[in-house]
């Protein structure tokens, strides 16, 4: 059956009509050529964009990665504090990777480590040099004259103690205290110095060698991780260093630091600085401080080394006579020994031939005793005096023996003999030359001068007199 039509309702079939475009495409579908352009040139953009941030987040997040060389440690400061707590807070090199929060957030500064020795040099006590003409300017040139304003120097004390040689005394002035840096002696053996000496001044270099001991307290108190920083720290180190030359010469003479002592006046100055360091507790520890160079002012240098020309002069006259003088005391020593161990030889022998000799005479005397006691009996009148007689007849035989044994001893040892002839009185005076001719040697025999032998006497026979020397009787 058919359903009636309507005007209306042909109206609504064609408004239920999709439209064209809409069953045929997209919206771009409808756009001109410069629009789909445009619409793919934003489309790549917003990929390049999307890429480019995730480049950025990479590379931000890689750059946080850093690392330590072998000779550096590093502390990582978050917002101007350290990180970490104890040990922890010094980075040590390792083979992983740091990382850190990029800048502002982190902050990384790299310390040099102790085994890293660092050096400076202190020139703030040496004369002004050119720096574009080095070379033309010479410390013992005389006609310059000081500049205060630019040459470096520093004050040495008065030697007006007037120290002598071997008994050198420390240099204290009026009102300071005594110096105990050095107890090593501040003048050489044999050089004088005469009183009221004037105060002088010196030139100086030095070489500081130190290492980082405490990279928190160095970065903390001292450096700011910046180049300007370094500059600051040599300032400061070159200042410590000039503080304690200023006070050790201050107590020294120029000749204790130029000649005499100079090892002495940098080991105190080293002392002082080290001590300096330690008490400022800002991380730096000295390992060593040398005096390269040390010389009066040129203006007087020609002076001063011809002084020390004729001191080392003198001294070296001082040492030969020493040595001449040790050479005779050892000899005079040397001989005394000698002399002394003979006397004590002679002595002991003496000694010896005594004893033997007391022991030889007590036997005598006992044998005599003896033979006085056999040849008296008891029962002999007067055994008594009898005894006693006997007794020194043997007595006398025997010391006359032992006088004949002696000199016949005392004889065989003489070059010359004199015997007195029989019968002359006690008046008689004899006179013996002896400053005679000494290449004349000794007569024997029948012509022996008139002192002759008197036959059958305790002499032998042996008759003497050299020319000259005849002893001759006057009555």
């Amino acid at each position: 059956m058919s359903q009636p039509h309507s005007h209306d309702d042909d109206i609504l079939e064609t408004d239920r009509t999709p439209p064209p475009e809409a069953s045929s495409g997209g919206p771009s579908d409808k756009l001109d050529p410069a629009g789909r352009a445009l619409a793919d040139a934003l489309r790549i953009s917003f990929t390049v964009l999307k890429l480019i941030m995730v480049g950025i987040g990479l590379v931000f997040l890689w750059s946080g990665f850093y690392t330590i060389s072998e000779n550096e440690v590093a502390l990582q400061l978050r917002f101007g504090r350290v990180l970490g707590a104890g040990p922890d807070q010094v980075k040590r090199p390792r083979a992983i990777p740091y990382w850190k929060w990029p800048h502002p957030v982190d902050e990384v500064i790299k310390v040099p480590s102790e085994k890293a020795e660092l050096s400076l040099n202190v020139n703030s006590f040496w004369y002004y040099v050119d720096p574009r003409n080095k070379e033309a300017v010479k410390y013992s040139h005389p006609g310059i004259a000081l500049r205060i304003a630019r040459d470096g120097y520093s004050l040495t004390a008065s030697a007006g103690a007037g120290r002598i040689a071997g008994a050198a005394q420390p240099v204290v002035e009026p009102g300071a205290e005594p110096a105990t840096e050095s107890a090593a002696p501040s003048a050489a053996p044999g050089r004088v110095r005469a009183p009221g000496a004037d105060y002088n001044i010196v030139h100086t270099q030095w070489r500081l060698r130190y290492t980082i001991s405490n990279p928190l307290h160095f970065v903390e108190r001292l450096w700011d991780g910046s180049e300007t920083g370094w500059r600051e720290i040599h300032t400061f180190l070159r200042n410590v260093v000039c503080e304690a030359v200023i006070q050790v010469s201050a107590h020294r003479d120029i000749d204790e630091i130029v000649w005499d002592d100079p090892l002495g006046f940098s080991m105190d100055v080293r002392r002082r600085v080290s001590q300096r360091l330690g008490d400022l507790d800002v991380g730096i520890k000295l390992t060593d401080l040398e005096l390269l160079d040390k010389t009066p002012p040129m203006q007087v240098k020609r002076d001063f080394d011809a002084a020390a020309m004729a001191e080392i002069d003198a001294q070296k006259q001082i040492n030969q006579a020493q040595a001449l003088r040790n050479e005779i005391v050892n000899d005079a020593e040397a001989r005394a020994k000698i002399i002394l161990a003979e006397a004590q030889s002679y002595r002991k022998r003496l000694v010896q031939a005594a004893k033997a000799d007391a022991d030889y005479l007590t036997q005598v005397l006992a044998k005599i005793r003896q033979t006085a006691d056999q040849r008296v009996a008891e029962s002999t009148p007067n055994y008594r005096d009898e005894r006693q007689k006997v007794f020194s007849d043997l007595l006398a035989v025997t010391v006359d023996q032992l006088y004949q044994t002696m000199l016949r001893e005392v004889i065989a040892d003489a070059d010359e003999v004199f015997v007195a002839p029989p019968g002359l009185g006690q008046t008689t005076e004899w006179r013996i030359w002896f400053s005679r001719d000494a290449t004349l040697g000794p007569r024997t025999g029948p012509a022996a001068g008139p002192a002759g032998s008197q036959p059958g006497g305790p002499t032998g026979g042996q008759t003497g007199g050299q020319t000259g020397g005849a002893a001759a009787p006057a009555g």
